[in-house]
């Protein structure tokens, strides 16, 4: 336990030392958005008009409000500048790059409460600094644009003045209009720019679903997508909605997709995905859910439901997603029967288990006998180790308390003995 607390905290410790340098450089860049405020200004108003396009994506409604600056024009102001070849622009890209990455973005699993409130702010800080850094210098610019529009994320409004209620008309409108403007972006203004989109993290909500059909058009449009990540859908009519402007709809590159229960809807038009998160529930089971993964899935890599899995979704998994490479949470809890914990033996491709250890009759009783389920570790251990490997290939064991909120994590080689980590 020591091991880990110091682990921990020589984490932290490196954390706060990048956040020292990510405010540096926010300080660096702050005059940033004055030097160009005149000449954004009056692109922003005059952009479009002076183009002769008429984005097919946009209605009159949102056009006012969501032009954004054209990013070419930032290109050619920095022409005019000679390259910055001192100070910060000195570190190397590696650095750099390191220190970008501690800017949170949603996990894959994440729920819309998460994004809203326990997320907060930190999550939309990535793209606000990848905007001012882009724009700072030349050097920069190489380094931060492909970052900047390799995630297209508008899933919470960013308005300090709006109130964090997604329910309320004013919030939907701020992001519906932050999701037309990146995808008018990389789709119309600037074409380039969509080979960098890899990920797309969306609130949809009732004020935006005239433009369902629009925002699914477009998704076909960048060749690198390999991620759609969608909240909301949490109305009356959104599954039809979504149905409608799927219909057509085609995107191969994307593997991982993450959705409310009443977006699969959309699985026909993704046919290559590979790893499946529910991020949230309403309306139906889970069960219900799975089925639907099965059917248009069978071949996944990953299936993640919101909550723990209990005896009979587990069993229908393993029976049913025998290319499956992680599996879990699993509920662990005094009297747990341990035939499905065996029959994780079947899934060849299995390389990391996650258990997660509840109260006896998960959660009706606060009775805890922690040596009561060590024989059900045991058994997942043994298991996970017997299933053939490569020498080199790295099985994992991932157990949580939801008691001591503590991880205890085994890890081994091939066909070797798990070991924990907290006795290396």
């Amino acid at each position: 336990m020591h091991q880990k607390r110091n682990f921990a905290a020589d984490s932290e410790s490196g954390t706060r030392s990048c956040d020292h340098v990510i405010v540096a450089l926010k300080l660096a860049h702050k005059g940033r958005d004055q030097c160009y405020q005149t000449s954004t200004h009056h692109h922003r108003s005059n952009s479009l008009a002076t183009s002769g396009i008429r984005p097919n994506l946009l209605t009159e409604q949102h056009l006012t409000e969501t032009s954004p600056c054209d990013h070419r024009d930032v290109d050619t102001m920095l022409i005019n500048f000679p390259a910055n070849a001192t100070g910060l622009a000195r570190l190397p890209t590696e650095l750099l790059l390191e220190i970008i990455s501690h800017f949170p973005s949603p996990p894959l699993k994440a729920s819309m409460f998460y994004c809203l409130i326990v997320g907060g702010k930190e999550l939309t800080e990535r793209s606000a600094a990848l905007v001012s850094l882009s724009q700072t210098c030349k050097t920069y610019r190489q380094i931060f644009l492909p970052l900047l529009w390799e995630k297209l994320e508008a899933f919470q409004c960013t308005d300090p003045k709006v109130e964090v209620r997604p329910d309320l008309p004013e919030w939907q409108k701020k992001v519906t209009g932050d999701i037309i403007r990146q995808l008018e972006t990389v789709t119309i203004r600037d074409p380039a720019l969509a080979d960098h989109v890899q990920s797309v993290s969306f609130t949809l909500t009732e004020y935006s679903q005239d433009l369902y059909p629009r925002i699914a058009q477009c998704l076909p449009l960048l060749p690198r997508l390999t991620t759609v990540q969608i909240f909301g859908l949490e109305f009356k009519g959104s599954t039809d909605a979504l149905r409608g402007a799927f219909e057509n709809v085609v995107v191969p590159s994307v593997t991982t997709l993450a959705i409310p229960n009443g977006g699969h809807v959309v699985f026909p038009s993704f046919p290559n995905v590979l790893n499946i998160v529910c991020n949230f529930f309403y309306e139906s089971s889970r069960e219900d859910f799975l089925k639907k993964v099965i059917e248009h899935y069978p071949n996944a890599h990953r299936v993640h439901l919101c909550g723990l899995l209990l005896s009979p979704l587990l069993e229908m998994m393993i029976h049913r997603f025998p290319y499956l490479r992680e599996i879990g949470p699993i509920a662990l809890y005094t009297g747990i029967n341990e035939l499905p914990l065996r029959l994780l033996g079947r899934l060849r491709n299995l390389r990391l288990v996650k258990l997660t250890l509840v109260p006896r009759d998960y959660g009706y009783n606060d009775r805890w006998d922690v040596w009561s389920v060590s024989p059900c570790v045991m058994t997942v251990l043994d298991t996970l180790r017997q299933i053939p490997a490569g020498a080199k290939e790295v099985k994992k064991l991932i157990i949580n308390s939801t008691f001591t909120d503590q991880t205890e994590v085994y890890v081994g080689r091939g066909t070797e003995r798990l070991v924990s980590l907290q006795s290396v």
